[in-house]
């Protein structure tokens, strides 16, 4: 069975600009760096610098030490 178009919009529906904004406090802010334990920067540093290469690894935090 095909998805509807207004399947699709009703799915699309929850991430209203407010939602997007509670979003980036609970996961970019505290969810990152507090439960994965790996700050937002870092994450964005470490995917800016993998699709500019081949090479595809996983964060410096996500490691194995």
């Amino acid at each position: 069975m095909p998805t509807t178009t207004e399947q699709i919009h009703a799915g699309q529906a929850v991430y209203t600009p407010n939602m997007l904004a509670i979003y980036d406090v609970l996961v970019l802010g505290l969810s990152n760096r507090w439960i994965w334990k790996c700050p937002t920067p870092r994450l964005l540093a470490t995917s800016s610098a993998r699709s500019a290469s081949k090479r595809s690894a996983a964060p410096r935090c996500f490691r194995r030490r």
